[in-house]
């Protein structure tokens, strides 16, 4: 695994004989156990192997790698399947021009397609960034980030594709190289639970006694959002021709208009060059106030406080985020990226896969009906999260 520079872009020396960089922290990580809804252990990210169909893929696209696999791949020669005939376009092959069916449609050059199959490598980019350490109904929403990539890293598994993993922090990045079988999603589970429980170690330091400014350097707006700009620089460069690319984040900042020109110009080539998409996820506190309340909120350091009671603030407070939401989602629009909600109270489960199935990808909204549901939730009596709050694993 190596450990990309957020600032600079570039590969810094790894600190280990194998070349292999792991977040601070990474020898007490492993042998921590999760807590509910707070972090993840890599227990928990392996049960998500029974979670995952037996499909031919999440994208019926086809795949532009040289490695063979169970994807069909436009490559054109000898002992390949025929696929169809369709007008000739610069750069095709002129040994394949079919002058039969040119011949017959008036001289207009047609070309023979030809089919095989092909191996398609998958880029997980998962958001471990500080503010997402936070949630209010099933888990954080750095939590439902690890269990999206860990279901999705099964699920390349499932139909033979390579997988390769990208985790950012506030300070880092860290990147796998694609790799088949079950290393692969081993080595993507493990990077995912070493990322997860350095946020909740991080958050325990800042609220300790005695903790200084020192420790929570890096943890600004500013480099929160260079973080994020900076690793879809890296994924455009990194990701293959037709590789597989999932970004799973809340991006909270993409929408920064300091940073519009780089977001636009990284999202565009991902979507020139590879099957990408991505996957916004939420928390229903953040999108609606629950009225006669007062609300206090800490990141361990600093703290603040709302009151929900006026309802000019509650109106402010969700224009806010439908703002930033509509920003996001033009701005994956403008991209030809398709982008799907996520909230913090839905299971990971099969849902999500059948959602990714979906072929009309519509970019959809936060409805009336969740925030009416965030409304009767959090006008509830707060509860301590327990193991018991989560419905049991298993197929549905």
């Amino acid at each position: 695994m190596v450990a990309l520079d957020p600032n600079t872009n570039r590969r810094q020396s790894a600190g280990s004989t194998t070349g292999t960089t792991r977040p601070q922290q990474a020898s007490s990580l492993q042998a921590s156990p999760a807590i509910a809804g707070v972090t993840v252990d890599l227990a928990s990210l392996m049960r998500f192997e029974h979670r995952q169909q037996k499909t031919r893929g999440i994208t019926n696209k086809v795949s532009k790698q040289n490695r063979r696999g169970d994807f069909r791949s436009l490559f054109k020669g000898k002992g390949m399947a025929f696929s169809e005939v369709r007008h000739y376009q610069p750069g095709d092959d002129v040994r394949t021009i079919d002058w039969h069916v040119t011949a017959r449609r008036g001289g207009d050059p047609h070309t023979k397609l030809f089919e095989e199959e092909r191996e398609r490598p998958v880029y997980i980019v998962v958001d471990q960034r500080n503010h997402l350490f936070f949630g209010t109904q099933r888990c954080f929403k750095s939590v439902l980030a690890c269990e999206i990539g860990a279901l999705l890293a099964w699920q390349a598994l499932a139909v033979g594709d390579r997988t390769s993993h990208l985790i950012f922090t506030d300070q880092q990045t860290f990147q796998h190289r694609p790799q088949a079988g079950k290393r692969g999603v081993l080595a993507c589970l493990r990077a995912l639970v070493e990322a997860n429980q350095a946020l909740h170690e991080g958050y325990k330091q800042k609220s300790s006694p005695g903790a200084t400014q020192a420790r929570v350097t890096g943890s600004t707006p500013a480099a929160s959002t260079s973080a994020l700009v900076n690793t879809l620089e890296s994924i455009s460069l990194l990701a293959k021709p037709g590789s597989y690319v999932v970004l799973i984040s809340d991006f909270l900042g993409l929408s920064t208009p300091t940073h519009q020109e780089a977001v636009q110009h990284a999202l565009r080539k991902l979507s020139e060059h590879t099957h990408s998409y991505g996957i916004l996820i939420y928390d229903l506190l953040e999108a609606s106030l629950p009225q006669a309340h007062r609300l206090d909120f800490t990141d361990g350091s600093k703290s603040c406080s709302l009151d929900s009671r006026s309802q000019a603030t509650c109106t402010q407070y969700h224009a806010q985020f439908q703002n930033q939401l509509t920003r996001t989602q033009r701005l994956f629009k403008q991209s030809g990226l398709p982008l799907l909600l996520r909230g913090t109270h839905q299971e990971t489960d099969l849902s999500l896969l059948s959602a990714l199935h979906d072929p009309k990808w519509r970019q959809v909204d936060i409805s009336e009906s969740e925030q009416h549901l965030a409304q009767a939730i959090l006008n509830k009596k707060p509860r301590a999260t327990s193991s018991h709050d989560k419905k049991p694993w298993g197929r549905r």
